[in-house]
């Protein structure tokens, strides 16, 4: 017997260890980044830190595209650190320069890297923005909540900008595909209703770009939690993010649409060096530890034979 209605997942696995990606959005598509991380796939993680709303996302890759860096004027001081607006807190620091520095090594690694993507990989978290002299910030840094403009996005707001920047990407980037999803965590600041509003907008969004483009393709991340695990054991502690066990559900579902029948084969051997190099060997000297590091240097060189015939570098 079923418990569960299973959503279904777009299939087109041509995502393999030879392919590039940019990963931007929320932070959930952080918890996606660190999977790809773990598995040695090659490319980018948030270059602007977690951002969740989609204004913010475009503002980020209009930058990538224009390789527009920072300048000691687009930052501003506030509780002894210096701030971006377009920037998570992450890259704050009391240092401008460290920040400036920080920052435009991104930009500069990203927009070298977007011509060549094979993936770019956006989740929109929420479709409310804050406005602070008339722009949308990625981050409020903790600046007072008297410095905001709140609003909600509407979906127009949303398509009017991301039509042009897909063409523009699209153009930039002859083979990328794109891959959006909407985060399944929960934005409960204005209540339950206010949360379906919110998701909705970005749906309803999402539905109009991948009607208008062929090369972008929706992962329901945030239907597969919502409609087909449908229960509070599936999410942490605090009830609006996804659990570890959800995260890994989601990655596993997502690797089953995209990844190559070759990748999905291998990402188990990883699996087991991960493992391996977690073990902790109670008495470094003896020879059953001895035993234990010549089987790891053993998995290693599958892992890495696999590694370098993708041209990517030990592990």
């Amino acid at each position: 017997m079923k418990f569960t209605t299973e959503v279904k997942t777009p299939v087109n696995k041509i995502f393999s260890h030879r392919s590039k990606y940019m990963l931007l959005g929320s932070c959930f598509a952080e918890n996606m980044g660190e999977n790809l991380y773990k598995y040695r796939f090659e490319g980018i993680n948030n270059p602007f830190g977690i951002l969740f709303n989609p204004i913010s996302i475009a503002q980020g890759l209009e930058r990538i595209l224009d390789e527009k860096y920072l300048t000691l004027q687009d930052l501003f001081r506030h509780n002894g650190l210096w701030h971006s607006d377009l920037y998570h807190s992450a890259f704050s620091d009391a240092d401008p320069q460290i920040v400036l520095d920080r920052a435009n090594r991104q930009i500069a690694d990203a927009h070298n890297i977007l011509p060549k993507t094979d993936f770019l990989i956006i989740t929109f978290g929420s479709s409310w923005v804050y406005m602070r002299d008339g722009r949308v910030v990625a981050n409020c840094h903790k600046l007072p909540e008297n410095n905001f403009v709140r609003k909600r996005l509407s979906v127009s707001d949303i398509v009017d900008v991301y039509k042009p920047l897909l063409d523009r990407i699209f153009r930039t980037a002859p083979e990328i595909k794109v891959i959006i999803s909407v985060s399944p965590v929960r934005y409960l600041r204005d209540g339950a209703v206010d949360n379906s509003l919110n998701k909705a907008t970005l749906l309803l969004a999402v539905e109009q770009l991948v009607k208008a483009f062929a090369r972008l393709t929706y992962f329901p991340a945030y239907e597969i939690l919502l409609d087909e695990l449908r229960d509070y054991r599936f999410y942490a502690d605090d009830m609006v993010h996804p659990s570890k066990m959800t995260q890994n559900i989601v990655w596993q579902r997502f690797a089953e649409s995209f990844f190559t029948d070759e990748t999905l084969d291998f990402l188990p051997q990883i699996d087991k060096l991960h493992k391996m190099l977690e073990h902790n060997t109670m008495h470094e000297a003896s020879d059953e530890a001895a035993v234990f590091k010549a089987r790891i240097e053993s998995q290693k060189s599958i892992v890495n034979k696999y590694l370098n015939a993708c041209c990517l570098m030990d592990f």
